[in-house]
């Protein structure tokens, strides 16, 4: 009797794609479907759904459009056909979510330790 490993109820991999804009240049193929390595990564990773993976897709400079088009103008059939859908993306993050709570400018600390990564580390996007 064999027993079947259970998953994890969280993400064990994440993967992180920093600056992911390129990935979504659309080229024509010779048989006319159009494709991005954005379009062709997001199926892979759509096969190892259930795994305990999450992927993490960031620019700076990509406009949302390129990773979140229309579902009328997705090059995805399944997106089109609304057979599978895209999570909207988290735009307009702040920044230094973590500093509620901190009095940087109270005269408590000096520049010095201010300057600290040790002190800097406490603020930031929560990622």
């Amino acid at each position: 009797m064999t027993r079947e490993k259970e998953q994890p109820s969280f993400p064990l991999i994440f993967l992180a794609f920093d600056e992911a804009h390129p990935l979504t240049s659309v080229v024509a193929s010779e048989d006319g479907s159009r494709y991005s390595n954005f379009s062709l990564l997001r199926r892979v990773l759509r096969l190892m759904h259930g795994s305990p993976i999450f992927s993490f897709f960031m620019s700076t400079t990509g406009k949302i459009s390129q990773f979140t088009p229309a579902p009328n103008v997705d090059v995805s059939t399944r997106i089109m056909e609304d057979q599978c859908y895209v999570i909207p993306p988290f735009v307009a993050l702040g920044f230094d979510q973590l500093m509620e709570g901190h009095q940087v400018l109270d005269g408590s600390h000096t520049l010095d330790e201010i300057a600290r990564d040790e002190f800097m580390v406490q603020f930031g996007r929560p990622l």
